[in-house]
């Protein structure tokens, strides 16, 4: 694509066409924004009415941080890098998230999956994941102190 070879060209001519969803062209700002070098690709995407990310503090971002684990055993843990959260699957790449909302956040590469925390008298307590039409409860791994 235009945005991850840096070629304000065809980035013009994609967005010519008209036919990307308003999460494509965040997720392309989301990346473009990254590149210092070429800020026109930004500017080219904002004006074809891509919009930046709400802004989530980042203690906010830091309560999410941790380890969780479905029922059917499968652990994800959250990370902040770079000030942005990052969800890994045990044996599974990284996935950047990108933010919905203060409790919801979805894989920028991916539009059909998210994330949305669950909060419980101002803990963290889960979240659940969505993949396309399925649903997965994770619950918060209790973390062990070493003594």
């Amino acid at each position: 694509s235009g945005v991850f070879s840096q070629r304000p060209e065809l980035v013009k001519l994609a967005l010519a066409k008209g036919e990307l969803k308003k999460e494509t062209l965040t997720t392309a700002l989301v990346v473009a924004a990254r590149n210092k070098d070429k800020p026109e690709i930004a500017e080219l995407l904002k004006t074809a009415g891509a919009v930046p990310p709400p802004q989530i503090d980042n203690s906010k971002l830091q309560s999410y941080t941790g380890k969780y684990k479905s029922e059917a055993g499968t652990e994800v843990t959250m990370a902040l890098t770079d000030g942005s959260l990052v969800a890994t699957a045990t044996g599974q790449r990284a996935r950047p998230l990108i933010a919905v909302d203060d409790t919801t956040f979805r894989a920028l590469f991916e539009d059909n999956v998210s994330v949305r925390f669950k909060v419980e008298e101002s803990k963290v307590t889960g979240f659940s994941l969505t993949q396309g039409q399925n649903i997965t409860q994770f619950t918060r791994v209790a973390e062990v102190k070493q003594p």
